[in-house]
């Protein structure tokens, strides 16, 4: 099955959360301003979202990501950004036998392995976590017992990587690579959201990382944004790489077409004529480099 691991979703109240700095934040008006007028912008999100996975020609499925709000080290919770729970992400993959629920559970709640194990119950293909924006600091011992979880329930871990833009955080050291050893360490497969790029690790380092760790795969996520392109691109180019690759989108986030012309080619052009939102994101990450197998890579990872 040809996947996209990395599909966003967002939740209205009292579905979920919104805050006011995540309504002004760039990614959200981008994602209103392409909506039609007069609707709830998250359920017409919704309908977009199913609509295009539904009709695209490229992919087999959507893995739709749910976000869990931040805890306190003693287990309190905090103030949100964006809180999608996993039973509106599942809710939401009901809708079509293409979108798979990608949960969300941080790893400093009391009841941490209860809602991994109802997530499970939910259709959990994978636990997503944003360490820069929840919090979490995946070196910390804390996070121990939920990477033996993980390992026994079979579910991969796709973790951002690098600097996160969308929902700025003060805790951008905590998206470094390297912070993930304890996981793999622990035999978890981890799905490095961003290849790691766009942040405080080098392509040399990242490479590096991969020969020592077999459980490590990159991820592709808007690999044309400007902070993440000439990074993830040599990274692209390493043979040694080609079998650790998983396709990711970042949907809704747009393709930055200004940015790529220095790589123009028919195959871009042809990428950039797609209507499918879906289908021109694969076509344009595979006009850059991105092997075709990773397509599949991400479902043989997944826990189906």
């Amino acid at each position: 099955m040809r996947f996209d691991v990395h599909v966003h979703l967002a939740a209205e109240p009292p579905q979920g959360e919104l805050s006011d700095r995540f309504r002004r934040a760039l990614g959200f008006r981008l994602m209103r301003w392409a909506l039609p007028p007069g609707r709830d912008p998250t359920d017409a999100y919704r309908d977009a979202l199913t609509n295009a996975a539904s009709h695209s020609t490229q992919l087999d499925g959507v893995v739709v990501l749910a976000l869990d709000r931040p805890y306190s080290e003693v287990g309190l919770p905090l103030p949100a950004q964006l809180f999608v729970p996993n039973t509106t992400a599942a809710a939401a993959c009901g809708r079509s036998p293409r979108l798979w629920l990608g949960a969300s559970v941080h790893p400093y709640r009391p009841d941490a392995l209860e809602a991994l194990d109802e997530a499970v119950a939910l259709g959990a293909v994978l636990c997503k976590w944003l360490p820069n924006v929840q919090g979490i600091d995946p070196a910390s011992p804390l996070c121990r017992r939920f990477y033996v979880r993980l390992r026994e329930l079979g579910l991969p871990l796709l973790s951002h990587t690098g600097d996160e833009h969308t929902l700025p955080g003060p805790l951008q050291r905590l998206g470094e690579l390297g912070r993930l050893a304890p996981a793999l360490a622990a035999g978890v497969t981890v799905i490095a959201a961003h290849a790691g790029c766009g942040g405080r690790t080098s392509a040399v380092e990242i490479a590096d990382l991969c020969a020592r760790e077999p459980r490590l795969f990159l991820e592709c996520a808007a690999l044309w944004t400007p902070h993440r392109f000439r990074e993830m691109r040599r990274l692209l180019a390493l043979p040694t790489l080609r079998d650790r690759w998983v396709y990711g989108s970042d949907y809704p986030v747009p393709v930055f077409w200004p940015w790529l012309w220095g790589s123009g080619s028919a195959a871009l052009r042809a990428a950039r004529a797609e209507t499918n939102p879906f289908d021109r994101r694969v076509l344009a990450a595979l006009a850059l480099g991105v092997p075709r197998e990773a397509l599949t890579r991400g479902a043989a990872l997944c826990r189906l």
